[in-house]
């Protein structure tokens, strides 16, 4: 099993709307929730999550587990996964931090 964790942080969101939340922070939201169930939908995909931290409102992460090599290597170059790629180098603070792990049996 591979685990791929991506850490990300979006940009200002305090230009309220109506709701009280900012259209960028919803426009990110349907972006990520598109990215995730297709992801989910893969052959290969054990689990796709997202979580926000806490403390800091616009920083979120994503745990990935896959069920092998060639599973995360299609599922990065996947249709869904570069344009979500695309779309946050636009509205990104920071360049989305990737990160892959492996599972450990014993330690």
């Amino acid at each position: 099993m591979i685990l791929q964790r991506s850490e990300c942080s979006s940009h200002d969101c305090n230009n309220s709307t109506n709701a009280g939340r900012s259209l960028a922070y919803e426009d990110f939201k349907e972006k990520v929730n598109t990215l995730i169930k297709a992801s989910q939908a893969e052959e290969g995909n054990i689990s796709y999550s997202l979580y926000k931290e806490v403390k800091k409102k616009n920083r979120f992460v994503m745990i990935e587990k896959w069920d092998g090599e060639e599973a995360i290597e299609r599922h990065n170059k996947s249709s869904h996964l570069t344009q979500f790629i695309a779309y946050t180098k636009k509205v990104l603070l920071q360049p989305l931090d990737v990160e892959k792990c492996y599972a450990i049996e014993s330690f």
